[in-house]
C-alpha cells in the first residue's frame, strides 16, 4: 500500500515515507490524499531490494558483512546483526554492499527493522564511503536513533535520502550500514538491532504489499489499576510532602542570620515558597501571624541575595544553573510580585509598615571593585534597602533584556527574568519601574501573543554605545561576557537606548510583525517540537501568578486563553500507542522533532508523562468552571471547549491508569487548588463529550489500527451512586452518558471515516456477565470493555474512582473475583 509523504505524522509497518531523513513516521494517509497523491506519483518506483540473510540475495549485491552473523527473525524473515569488533571499538561490524539507484531522479534508502528489539547503538549510514546526513541531531540525521522497542510484534522502517552528486549518472551505489555507540564514545559489546532488509526507490513512497510481516491486533489492555486505597494514599501524601517542603524550608530560613532559599532555575525554592503561601489551599500558614511570619522569612532571603550581589556582581549571570538566562535574581522580583496581595493585607502586613521596611539603612559590608559594590546608594549617600533591593533588580533587568534568543523556549526563559525584576521594580516602588504597560508588553512578547521585537538596545553612563554581543551557544558553564557587561551592565549602570520618539530603541531581527506563538497555539521554534515544546508547561503558573493581581486583569485573560490554545494545538500530535508490555497508552510524536528527536516518542497525555503538569491544565478549566460570568460569551467559546479537552486528555490518563504511576516530587509546582479536590473534580466538570486532539487512525501491521483517533474522556458524571450490585444494574443517568462514551479504542477502523461522526457507542451487557460496545449499527466493536476487566461494578469503579461531589454517596468497589 503506498504511503504518502504528505500526510507528515504518519506510517510504519505497512509502508514507509522519507517525509524527514530517518523519518520513522507512523498512520496511514487517508484515501484521498493517498490517491491524490499517487496521481503525482508516476515512476515512483522499488529499485532494488536486499534481503538479509538470504544467501543469492547477499551475493547478488556483493554483500561485504565481515564481524556480522544472521539471526532469526521474525515472520519468517531473517536478518543480520551486527557484532563487536576485536578488540572492541566505537563501532561494531559494518555490513556494505551495493544497490541499484537512479541515474536522474531523487533516490532513497529504505531500512527494515523489528519493533521489538531494543539497541541503544546508531545506525550510520554511508554512501559511495561518504557519512550521510550528521551523526547527531539534525534535519538530516543517523537512519536509526537507537530504540527500546519501539514497536513490539511489528516491523517498522526507515528512511534516508541519498546524496544526488552521489547518484547522478549512475545506476549503482555502495551503501554501507554502521553501527555505533549512540554517543561515539563508548566500546559497542553487544550485537546491534537485526537488519532484515534494504531497498532503493525513488520518490518519497515506497510499497511494501508484498513484505513478510506478522498479523498483529493491537491489544486494548491497560496497565494495572492501583486499589482506591493506594491513590488516595498517594494524593495524602503528595499533599503531606508539600506541607513538610513548606515546614522545612520556614526552618532552613530561620536556622542562620545569613538563611535563604535557593533561587536556582529548577530548584526554586523562593518560588515554591512564595506561591505556596500566596495560593496553595494546603498552606499551614493560615493565620495572618503565620503568614507575615512567612513573608519575613521571604524578605529575609531577598536581604542576603541581595548583599550576595553587591559581594558578587558576577553572580547575577553565573549564579547558578542557567542563571546566564534571563538574570539570576529576576526570581526575587517574581518572589515580590507573587505575594504583593499580602504585603498590602492590613491584618497580615501592610504597604504603610512595607514602606517603612523599605526605607530602612541597608548594609552589605562590601567595597567597590570589578565585580563588587559598596553599599552606598548610586550617588554615593546612605543605602536603603528600597535603594539596594532596587539595584540589583534594576540589573537583572538589564541583563535579562539585552540578551536573548529568537526562538520560544529561549525568549521564554530570557526574557521572563526583565518581567520579574520590573515587576518587582514596582512592588517595591523603585524610582526605576517604567510602567505597567511596560511590563505587559515585555510579558507579550515573553509568552507569545505580542510581536517580539528582539533585545532591547543599552547604553552606558555616558550614553555611548555599549558592545553586548552574545550567542546563547555559550550557555550556562560555557556561558561568555563582553567587558561592557561586567562593568555597566551588571552593575546596574547601563540604560535604554532612545530613538527620536523616545521608545526604546530594539533589535528587530525577525521585524516588527513576528510573534513566537503562531494564531493556531503552535510555538515557533526552528521547526517543530514535542520535547523543548513543553516549555509551555509554565504557562499555567503563569496564570495563577497573575490572577487575582490589579491592574493584570487583561494579561491574565490572555495567559488563560493562550494556555488552553496550545494545549489544544499540541494535542493533534499525540497518538494511542502501547508500551513495551503491550499495554495502552498514550506518546508524543517526536520522529520529526526538530530538536530532540526520539522513535517512538516519550509517554504523553498532550504533556510529557514525566513532567507530572496535567493537573495545572485542569486546574484552569477548575478556575473557569467556578468563574462562569467571567468567561461566558462567544469570545471565550474557544476557551472554554479547550478546557474540557484539557480536562478530558486528563480524563483518558486515568481510564488507562497512566496517571498514578507518575508521581511528581513535592515542590516542582505548588497547585493552587488542594489536588484531591482537581482530581476529584475531574469527573464531575459540567460540559458535553469532548473530543481532543484529532489524532488519525494509523496503519501498523498491515492491519488497521483502531486505537489511534480522537483522545476521548470519560463523561462528566453527577448522577447518584445507586448501583444494585446483586442485578448488575445501572442508573438510568449514568447509563445515558456512558452512551456518549467515545474511546480511542472504538474508533471506526478505515481511515477516511476518522473525521466524520462515529456515533454513540452503545453498551450491553453480553451473557458472560461483562459490559460490551457496540456501535449504532448494532455490530460489537470490542470484546470487552477496556476500562474494566471484571464487569459493571469496575466500570464504575474507573468512573467514580476519585470520589462524587461529597453530598453523594460513596461507592465502594466490590472486590474482583479471580480471572
Amino acid at each position: 500500500m503506498p504511503i504518502s509523504r504528505r500526510t507528515v505524522l504518519r506510517t510504519a509497518a505497512a509502508g514507509t515515507s522519507a517525509a524527514t531523513a530517518g523519518a520513522l513516521l507512523w498512520t496511514a494517509a487517508p484515501a484521498a490524499e493517498a490517491a491524490e497523491g499517487s496521481a503525482g506519483a508516476a515512476g515512483d518506483r522499488r529499485l532494488d531490494l536486499l534481503d538479509f540473510g538470504d544467501t543469492d540475495s547477499e551475493q547478488a549485491h556483493g554483500l561485504a558483512a565481515a564481524d556480522t552473523s544472521v539471526a532469526g527473525g521474525h515472520a519468517g524473515d531473517r536478518a543480520r546483526v551486527a557484532g563487536p569488533l576485536d578488540p572492541p571499538d566505537i563501532k561494531g561490524g559494518e555490513l556494505r554492499f551495493t544497490m541499484a539507484v537512479d541515474p536522474v531522479r531523487q533516490n532513497y534508502l529504505t531500512v527494515k527493522f523489528w519493533g521489538g528489539d531494543t539497541s541503544p547503538y546508531k545506525t550510520i549510514a554511508y554512501i559511495n564511503g561518504e557519512q550521510i546526513g550528521y551523526r547527531r541531531s539534525g534535519d538530516y540525521e543517523a537512519l536509526n536513533i537507537g530504540t527500546v522497542r519501539p514497536l513490539p510484534g511489528r516491523f517498522f522502517y526507515a528512511t534516508v535520502m541519498l546524496p544526488l552528486e552521489h547518484t547522478h549518472g549512475r545506476d549503482k551505489a555502495e551503501i554501507t550500514l554502521r553501527t555505533y555507540d549512540g554517543a561515539f564514545s563508548a566500546k559497542v559489546t553487544a550485537d546491534s538491532r537485526g537488519y532484515y532488509r534494504a531497498y532503493t526507490h525513488t520518490g518519497a513512497r515506497l510499497a511494501l504489499d508484498d513484505d513478510p510481516r506478522p498479523e498483529f491486533t493491537p491489544p486494548t489492555d491497560t496497565v494495572a489499576d492501583l486499589a482506591e486505597s493506594e491513590k488516595q494514599a498517594l494524593i495524602d501524601g503528595y499533599v503531606a510532602g508539600q506541607v513538610k517542603l513548606f515546614d522545612g524550608h520556614s526552618a532552613k530560613v530561620d536556622a542562620s542570620a545569613d538563611g535563604r532559599l535557593s533561587i536556582v532555575r529548577y530548584e526554586d525554592e523562593l518560588l515554591f515558597y512564595s506561591g505556596a503561601l500566596a495560593t496553595a489551599a494546603w498552606c499551614p500558614a493560615k493565620s495572618a501571624a503565620e503568614k507575615k511570619a512567612a513573608l519575613l522569612r521571604i524578605f529575609k532571603c531577598v536581604d542576603n541575595h541581595t548583599k550576595d550581589y553587591y559581594g558578587n556582581t558576577k553572580l547575577l549571570a553565573r549564579g547558578g544553573h542557567q542563571g546566564d538566562w534571563g538574570g539570576y535574581y529576576g526570581a526575587l522580583g517574581q518572589a515580590l510580585y507573587i505575594v504583593e496581595n499580602l504585603i498590602d493585607d492590613n491584618d497580615v502586613y501592610g504597604r504603610d509598615a512595607f514602606a517603612a521596611f523599605l526605607d530602612e539603612e541597608f548594609t552589605t559590608g562590601t567595597r567597590e571593585g570589578e565585580t563588587s559594590l559598596k553599599d552606598v546608594d548610586f550617588d554615593g549617600g546612605r543605602l536603603t534597602r528600597r535603594a539596594a533591593w532596587g539595584r540589583v533588580l534594576k540589573a537583572n533587568f538589564d541583563y535579562a533584556r539585552s540578551r536573548l534568543s529568537y526562538i520560544y523556549n529561549q525568549v521564554l526563559y530570557c526574557y521572563e527574568g526583565a518581567w520579574e525584576a520590573h515587576e518587582g521594580l514596582r512592588v517595591i516602588g523603585s524610582k526605576f519601574y517604567e510602567g505597567r504597560a511596560r511590563s505587559h508588553r515585555i510579558a507579550g512578547e515573553c509568552l507569545g501573543f505580542d510581536p517580539f521585537l528582539g533585545e532591547e538596545v543599552l547604553v552606558g553612563p555616558d550614553g555611548q554605545d555599549l558592545d553586548l554581543f552574545h550567542s546563547l551557544f555559550y550557555h550556562d558553564t560555557t556561558a561568555r561576557w563582553t567587558e561592557d557587561y561586567i562593568r555597566y551592565v551588571i552593575k546596574g549602570l547601563a540604560t535604554s537606548k532612545l530613538d527620536k520618539d523616545g521608545n526604546v530603541v530594539r533589535r528587530l531581527p525577525l521585524g516588527r510583525h513576528y510573534t513566537t506563538m503562531t494564531e493556531r497555539g503552535h510555538t515557533r521554534e526552528n521547526g517543530y517540537v514535542a520535547n523543548y515544546g513543553e516549555a509551555t508547561n509554565y504557562l499555567p503558573q503563569w496564570f495563577h501568578r497573575t490572577w487575582g493581581h490589579k491592574g493584570d486583569e487583561e494579561l491574565n485573560d490572555r495567559i488563560l486563553e493562550l494556555s488552553l490554545r496550545n494545549l489544544h494545538a499540541r494535542s493533534y500530535a499525540r497518538h494511542t500507542d502501547l508500551d513495551n508490555d503491550l499495554k495502552r497508552f498514550m506518546r508524543m510524536e517526536m520522529v520529526i522533532d526538530e530538536r530532540n528527536a526520539n522513535y517512538p516518542g516519550f509517554p504523553g497525555y498532550v504533556l510529557r508523562q514525566s513532567e507530572g503538569k496535567i493537573m495545572l491544565y485542569v486546574s484552569l478549566a477548575h478556575h473557569i468552571e467556578e468563574h462562569p460570568e467571567r468567561y461566558a460569551g462567544s469570545a471565550w467559546a474557544d476557551t472554554r471547549k479547550y478546557a474540557r479537552e484539557a480536562v478530558g486528555f486528563a480524563q483518558q490518563q486515568l481510564a488507562d491508569h497512566q496517571y498514578f504511576v507518575q508521581r511528581p516530587p513535592a515542590g516542582r509546582h505548588a497547585l493552587r487548588d488542594h489536588p484531591a479536590r482537581l482530581l476529584q473534580r475531574l469527573l464531575r466538570l459540567p460540559g458535553e463529550g469532548v473530543r481532543g486532539g484529532g489524532h488519525p487512525a494509523r496503519v501498523a501491521g498491515g492491519r488497521p489500527d483502531r486505537r489511534g483517533g480522537r483522545v476521548p474522556h470519560l463523561l462528566p458524571d453527577r448522577c447518584p451512586a445507586d448501583v444494585d450490585r446483586g442485578r448488575h444494574h445501572l442508573p438510568a443517568r449514568l447509563r445515558r452518558q456512558l452512551e456518549q462514551l467515545l474511546r480511542a479504542a472504538d474508533l471506526p477502523a478505515q481511515p477516511g471515516e476518522v473525521d466524520r461522526d462515529a456515533g454513540p457507542v452503545l453498551l450491553a451487557q453480553g451473557q458472560d456477565g461483562h459490559l460490551h460496545r457496540s456501535d449504532r449499527h448494532g455490530r460489537r466493536r470490542l470484546d470487552r470493555l477496556a476500562v474494566a476487566d471484571g464487569g459493571p461494578d469496575d466500570l464504575l469503579a474507573a468512573l467514580l474512582a476519585l470520589r462524587h461531589h461529597p453530598r453523594q454517596p460513596q461507592v465502594t468497589p466490590r472486590a474482583r473475583s479471580p480471572r
